[in-house]
């Protein structure tokens, strides 16, 4: 093995840590307010109004699932109150007993 040989093997572990950790800095976008962007998921590229439009249990989902939400009151009360109100028609005349029958 030459000198230079082990030069380039660093070299090239340096250039592939870099790479990698730009492309993991480019993935992490905050997404916090009706008009930002989903960067990942089902709903990549769609606003958060039209997903919460389509599908508030999704962004209740990403609210507590992932570290790329950070939404502003307004917009984490009304997720809240419209998964609230999804569960309510979906489960409402559910009990406890009904699950363990």
């Amino acid at each position: 093995m030459r000198v230079t040989d082990g030069y380039k093997s660093r070299f090239f572990s340096m250039a592939f840590i870099h790479c990698c950790s730009t492309l993991i800095l480019k993935q992490i976008i905050m997404i916090t307010n009706w008009n930002d962007k989903i960067t990942f998921g089902k709903f990549k590229g769609y606003t958060v109004k039209e997903v919460f439009e389509y599908d508030a249990t999704y962004l209740w989902w990403a609210m507590m699932n992932t570290d790329n939400t950070n939404f502003v009151e307004e917009v984490k009360n009304a997720i809240q109150k419209r998964t609230e109100e999804i569960n309510a028609e979906k489960y409402g005349d559910l009990s406890w007993g009904d699950f363990c029958t």
